[in-house]
């Protein structure tokens, strides 16, 4: 798997690297989508679920794929990213990134990695919230 690693949006480059988590991994296979099916049915023998396929009963991730107008699937790029906005999450997310880095596959992975100040910020907005 070859794999790239990009700032998110407003991540600055001098960013120490111990702030940086694993916010989104996007796998591509324009040439053959089957590969990136391939790595789904993949992350089920390790137990890893995503929401949104194979009527997984758990999910660890949300997955997001290309559906055209008329509902036909389109496997050439697969988003992967947690839902939940927590420490559990980006643990998840390491995870799958150490999984990527296994696999042997003709797949190119785009890691997208954020700031942690900037998940901090979102949880504590989320508490200020729930408490008025």
């Amino acid at each position: 798997m070859e794999i790239t690693k990009n700032l998110c949006y407003g991540v600055k480059e001098n960013t120490p690297k111990e702030l940086l988590y694993v916010k989104r991994i996007i796998l591509r296979s324009y040439d053959d989508e089957t590969r990136n099916k391939e790595f789904m049915k993949l992350l089920d023998d390790f137990k890893v679920y995503q929401y949104n396929y194979d009527e997984a009963k758990d999910s660890d991730y949300f997955m997001w794929i290309y559906v055209d107008d008329n509902g036909k699937e389109h496997w050439n790029q697969v988003d992967l990213c947690c839902y939940q906005v927590s420490m559990q999450s980006v643990y998840k997310m390491w995870d799958l990134y150490n999984l990527c880095k296994t696999f042997d596959m003709n797949i190119k992975a785009e890691v997208q990695l954020d700031d942690i100040r900037n998940m901090i910020f979102k949880v504590e907005h989320e508490l200020l919230k729930e408490s008025d």
